[in-house]
């Protein structure tokens, strides 16, 4: 019980220094360019005026990457969605800066190595992922160790 206390805290640290680290990265560059568009992101934006690229599922109306998550309601109401600073659509990548995908990119990578990984998640999501993951890994180590 207490190397999955240690464990939990290990994995909450990482994960939010990861969290803090790709909000800080996109509230410094604003890729989704929200400051700009009167609380629309770029590509609502952009596929609105020319390019019908990001279109709503029934309605076809322009739709943030954002709209139709279950942590959507007039903003984002999910605890630390990880997974969600890091992901950019194709307007917002066009637009960013490659230093910005860079980072953003190595963000991703850690992710995955720890396995937060979870689409539209918040942060108990991705740590019960997580915790399941390493959890099975270390069982696995101890049979190896064991044997």
């Amino acid at each position: 019980m207490e190397q999955n206390s240690l464990l939990s805290e290990k994995l909450n640290k990482i994960y939010d220094a990861l969290y803090d680290e790709a909000d800080s990265i996109v509230k410094e560059n604003n890729p989704c360019g929200w400051k700009s568009t009167k609380n629309k992101c770029r590509g609502v934006q952009l596929s609105a005026e020319c390019m019908g690229m990001v279109k709503g599922s029934n309605n076809n109306t322009p739709q943030c990457c954002c709209d139709g998550c279950k942590f959507w309601n007039n903003g984002c109401t999910a605890e630390k969605p990880l997974t969600c600073k890091t992901w950019l659509c194709r307007i917002a990548t066009f637009n960013a800066p490659s230093e910005v995908l860079t980072k953003l990119s190595d963000i991703t990578q850690k992710i995955l190595h720890y396995n937060f990984f979870v689409h539209r998640g918040d942060k108990t999501a991705s740590m019960a992922r997580a915790m399941e993951h390493w959890t099975k890994k270390q069982k696995e180590l101890d049979e190896v160790l064991n044997a």
